[in-house]
Order: C-alpha cells, then structure tokens, then sequence
C-alpha cells in the first residue's frame, strides 16, 4: 500500500440515532455483519479468509478481496488484492482498497445521537477520475446507509426492556472485547482519578 500518494477529495456527515459505541461494536464485529447487512461489499469480499489483529490500542481487519465476480458498482470501484479496515482507539477509522481509501471520525452528540465525519482520499484526483471517485463514494454511502439502519434497529434494541447482553464472539470479535476493554479501563480510571 503507498498511502503517501492518497490526496484528499472530499468530506460528508451523517448523523445516527445512535449511541456512538454502538456505531463502533458494528465497526468492529469482525466482518460479521457483512454477509447480512452488505451484499455489495460481500461480494468483493473473501470473508472466509477475513482476518482480525488487534494490539494495545487498534485493530485492523482485512479481507482478500475477490476479483471480476462481485456486484458490478462495488467491484468497479473496490480492487486491489486486500480490504483493510484499521481502527484506532477510541473513535477512527480508516478503511483501505487499492487507490481509495477514507476515514471516519466518530463523535458523540448525545446518549443516542452520532456523528461520523467521512472524509474520502484516492490515488488520482485530477478531473478525469471524478466520475469513479464519486462512484467509489456512492458505494460507501450505501454500505453507510446500511450501517445506519443496523445501528438505529441496535439502538432500539438496546432501549427494549427485553434486552440483555450476551457473549462475544472468541472467532469474530475481538476488536470489540478490545474496545468494551479499554472503555471500561478508561470509565474506572475516570471515576477513580
């Protein structure tokens, strides 16, 4: 990857109805929501092969990328032989196919109430390459939009007295049991300190 030739292109917002920590568990649960909320992104994905590493205070999370057999928007603008998905504690993401990549910042803005800061960097930004820039960015907006309405229906969930917590995943979600730790490290160190 030679991320040195990424040039900014350009920045969107969305707001969730949401917690933010909500936003990040989805963000981090392995890849385990793709096969079910993303179809697109699915079918340039080798989720069989997905791949999870987490150190003191990140996680990054890959897939091969499967090449010529996915939905024909998302295959055109998602190449390369690796998908990285990086994720820096407590609230960035960076997210990495040949060519493109983009960040999400996320803040709080309330109990329930989100907001990701996309900000979109490709290889090429001169005038001849807007159209599949945007393209790449209309994918995104739809895995986003995906994003959004599990996150939301999550939120509810969580809000229905009928919800308890359950286990995590040893396999797929080890990026989360790192963040509910760090978390919890940095809510008893605030309450203490």
């Amino acid at each position: 990857l030679n991320l040195e030739r990424m040039k900014w292109f350009e920045r969107r917002t969305y707001t969730l109805n949401c917690n933010w920590k909500v936003f990040v568990d989805n963000y981090l649960d392995g890849g385990y929501h793709v096969p079910h909320i993303h179809g697109g992104l699915n079918s340039v994905l080798d989720y069989s092969s997905y791949k999870i590493e987490t150190g003191e205070r990140f996680c990054l999370q890959s897939s091969p990328i499967v090449s010529n057999v996915g939905e024909g928007k998302t295959a055109e603008v998602r190449k390369g032989e690796r998908a990285f998905y990086y994720w820096i504690y407590p609230n960035l993401m960076i997210n990495i196919y040949d060519g493109v990549m983009d960040t999400n910042l996320v803040i709080p803005r309330g109990i329930d109430k989100t907001e990701v800061i996309f900000d979109y960097y490709f290889a090429d930004v001169s005038e001849r390459a807007r159209k599949h820039n945007l393209a790449s960015i209309a994918v995104s907006e739809q895995i986003q939009a995906e994003d959004v309405a599990i996150c939301e229906s999550v939120q509810r969930g969580l809000n229905s007295r009928s919800y308890s917590t359950g286990r995590l995943s040893v396999r797929r979600e080890a990026g989360e049991h790192l963040f509910h730790k760090l978390l919890h490290a940095d809510l008893v160190a605030g309450f203490v300190g």
